[in-house]
């Protein structure tokens, strides 16, 4: 396109003026984060156009301020956003195409003198948490850096807030209340839990937030990890807000602990328990830990990180975890990862343990689609996956991984037991007055093995057919389909079935508590798969 860098130099001008004249009427007032980027205008890389553009879901500098109002403020911002478009393309096929490396509107752009050529601006960071706020619209959009961090929160004060812990010796987060046993030196660091007992790990007054969670235990049998059960009290409640066992609260849902790292959870070598989730208060808040089971834990060690005297506003939610299991499911109805729950809130994710019934002889347990119903939804979702491991950012199956935002931390075919998480961090799942997040009990397998495993006595009915693709779908069409496919070997057959499920929810509310936590079985405390 171009030939020289005259011609170049003459397009990129051209551009800008079209952008300028675009965008002028809504220029939005100045201010110190709406500073001009020079990275980029100048960055010297081979993606410079891409890296013009923003971010999926990510707020355009050019969004009208909440002022504007009509199709002509639509039709401004919209020209603003094309000519702003057209301008970084411009630039890096002249740069890429003989123009010069450093034109008079690139130096104009460093200087601030080029006030079309702009990073991202309007956007409001948050020290804590995963979102940013357009000061424009106030929407949420996902953090820039992609690690749902605000670089700045680094070296900003946070005025009145106040630095603790609570270990073994001070559970009340006292200033100069830590080490003082055995003359300082290390002489009480943990506790012993007998059956049936409760300790305390925190118990502050005023507000706060705990900012981590570090827990370790010298047995980590799976009796003990799902007999120890986690509770956390906000603000005097009457009932926990957090109340879940300690090992399906940390991402062992099946007894069986792995070393991983994520975003809100980690295990770095399968022997400790870190959590990282934000949980804000008011006035008061108050961890506990029961033993639950009829064996003393001993070595029971916890170091909580907290800020006290932290000021909150009205739009603070309280962190919530609900812990569930059914074993087995209800054949043809859908587990609950989260009960329908009311309130204003967000959910932040799950951590979920799967236990194969062995009737199914190892066929594929992982078609059913997440579900999340929110606002009003009834017999149908407003957010709705393609399958289990799809859920997880995973496709055809599910072996183990850790990523920062979902993972499968146990992938165990020959026990039947798999275990995973995701995180909705950067795309968060936002409700207004309810919400309930299920998943469908499917199967999957060719036809022929699950008319095997039928005719054996395994509970299941199936739902459709998959012929290279071709969908045939049972529940709609009746199941004659099944016996005219009935000798084929290459037909598919998506199927409803019964295994034992768990889930851990993790979300934020406008509440301290909600109901009481459901009453568990015996068999929640059974004594679970041999560690590894």
């Amino acid at each position: 396109m171009f030939r020289s860098p005259h011609s170049a130099s003459k397009v990129i001008s051209l551009a800008v003026q079209i952008s300028s004249k675009a965008s002028i009427a809504r220029r939005p007032p100045a201010s110190p984060d709406r500073e001009i980027s020079s990275a980029v205008v100048s960055a010297p890389t081979r993606n410079s156009a891409r890296a013009c553009l923003p971010a999926a879901g990510a707020p355009s500098p050019y969004d009208p301020p909440t002022t504007a109002s009509g199709s002509g403020g639509r039709w401004q911002a919209s020209s603003a956003m094309h000519a702003n478009v057209l301008l970084c393309t411009l630039l890096t096929v002249a740069r890429t195409c003989g123009g010069p490396p450093d034109t008079v509107w690139m130096r104009r752009a460093r200087r601030g003198r080029c006030p079309r050529v702009r990073h991202w601006t309007g956007v409001r960071r948050h020290s804590l948490g995963d979102v940013t706020q357009n000061r424009h619209t106030g929407a949420p959009t996902a953090h820039l850096d992609g690690h749902g961090m605000d670089p700045t929160a680094l070296y900003r004060r946070i005025p009145g807030a106040r630095s603790r812990n609570t270990m073994a010796e001070n559970i009340h987060a006292a200033r100069s209340g830590g080490g003082i046993a055995n003359h300082g030196t290390k002489g009480h660091i943990n506790e012993n839990i007998g059956p049936g007992e409760t300790i305390t790990l925190l118990e502050a007054s005023g507000s706060g937030l705990i900012t981590r969670m570090f827990i370790t235990l010298l047995r980590r049998t799976p009796l003990l990890l799902r007999s120890l059960r986690l509770d956390i009290f906000w603000d005097g409640a009457p009932q926990p807000a957090v109340s879940a066992p300690l090992g399906d609260f940390f991402c062992a849902p099946l007894g069986r602990a792995v070393a991983f790292e994520s975003e809100l959870f980690s295990n770095p070598e399968g022997r400790s328990f870190n959590c990282f989730i934000p949980m804000p208060f008011r006035t008061s808040a108050r961890v506990t830990v029961t033993n639950e089971s009829d064996v003393e834990c001993t070595y029971f060690v916890f170091d909580l990180s907290l800020l006290l005297d932290v000021p909150h506003d009205d739009s603070m939610l309280y962190f919530h975890a609900r812990w569930r299991r059914e074993s087995p499911t209800t054949l043809g109805e859908d587990f609950d990862i989260l009960p329908r729950t009311e309130g204003v809130g967000r959910f932040l994710g799950c951590c979920c343990g799967v236990m194969a019934d062995p009737c199914y002889d190892g066929l594929w347990w992982g078609e059913g689609q997440i579900k999340v119903r929110l606002d009003g939804d009834a017999a149908f979702p407003t957010i709705c996956g393609t399958g289990t491991e799809d859920y997880i950012g995973t496709a055809w199956g599910m072996d183990a991984f850790f990523h920062y935002r979902q993972g499968c931390l146990l992938a165990d075919a020959k026990e039947g037991q798999w275990a995973f998480y995701r995180w909705h961090t950067a795309d968060p799942v936002l409700f207004e007055t309810d919400i309930r997040v299920s998943v469908q009990v499917l199967g999957g397998a060719p036809l022929q093995d699950v008319q095997r495993v039928q005719r054996a006595g395994a509970p299941l009915t199936p739902v459709y057919l998959d012929d290279h693709g071709t969908i045939v779908r049972l529940l709609d069409v009746g199941p004659g389909p099944l016996a005219e496919n009935a000798d084929r070997d290459d037909v598919g057959c998506v199927f409803f079935r019964q295994d034992d499920w768990c889930a851990t929810s993790y979300f934020y509310l406008d509440r301290t508590h909600i109901a009481p936590p459901e009453l568990r079985s015996d068999a929640t405390t059974q004594e679970g798969p041999p560690v590894p």
